[in-house]
């Protein structure tokens, strides 16, 4: 008798096809995205990351510290907040070390039943990281 984990269970193929569908949707703003910040950073970014047939990931790179990323692993979707700790953290208590610097990757589960709204928001969650660092003026300014 089959448990129900294994009658429920979701082949690689078809979370590669329930990428795709996300990635229909999600692209067109991760170009305007990418379009938008031609210029406020370094040469060579942004980049568009889409490899959803060979590598079941798509995203869009700012630096190479700071990116957000839609893939699976095989098992789930999820998407990916890869960010640099800043210097100073307003959360940061008097004995709590924090090290600045140091790659944060922030996943979460998502599917294709969210809608555009929430994937935008992940993507203005980045851009927010981005627009506050420290001594990058220049980078935010249009």
């Amino acid at each position: 008798m089959e448990s129900s984990a294994e009658t429920t269970a979701i082949t690689p193929a078809e979370l590669v096809s329930r990428l795709e569908t996300i990635r229909s949707r999600v692209l067109p703003i991760l170009e305007a995205t990418r379009a938008a910040y031609v210029g406020r950073v370094r040469n060579g970014y942004p980049t568009l990351i889409d490899n959803v047939q060979r590598g079941g990931v798509f995203g869009l790179n700012l630096d190479p510290g700071f990116g957000v990323y839609f893939m699976t692993d095989g098992q789930t979707l999820f998407a990916e907040i890869h960010r640099v700790s800043l210097r100073t953290d307003t959360l940061s208590a008097a004995n709590y070390e924090k090290f600045s610097g140091s790659p944060v990757q922030d996943r979460r589960e998502i599917d294709e039943s969210w809608n555009d709204l929430q994937f935008r928001n992940l993507i203005s969650e980045l851009l927010s990281l981005w627009n506050t660092q420290q001594t990058v003026v220049y980078r935010v300014d249009s």
